[in-house]
């Protein structure tokens, strides 16, 4: 079963308005959809229980897990310069 992945109106904001610039990010976020666990294979900090701070393709991406309801919720995208 895939992981629904919801956008805060930030994150969102930022996917439309930065486009094509942050394609590899979003196809990176679009991956964790299809992961078993909903988690990166690398380059993320758990902050709390189910928060994240992933650092992928020259972003910064912020972003909590539900995993009852198998849903990611991204919060934040930015880039890291």
């Amino acid at each position: 079963m895939r992981w629904e992945i919801g956008f805060s109106l930030e994150a969102s904001s930022y996917a439309i308005d930065s486009h094509p610039y942050n394609e590899a990010v979003l196809q990176a976020i679009e991956w964790l959809s299809f992961t078993e666990d909903g988690l990166p294979t690398s380059g993320y900090v758990a902050l709390e229980s189910e928060l994240y701070l992933w650092q992928i393709e020259q972003h910064y991406v912020f972003f909590q897990r539900f995993p009852a309801q198998k849903q990611l919720w991204i919060a934040v995208i930015k880039p890291q310069t």
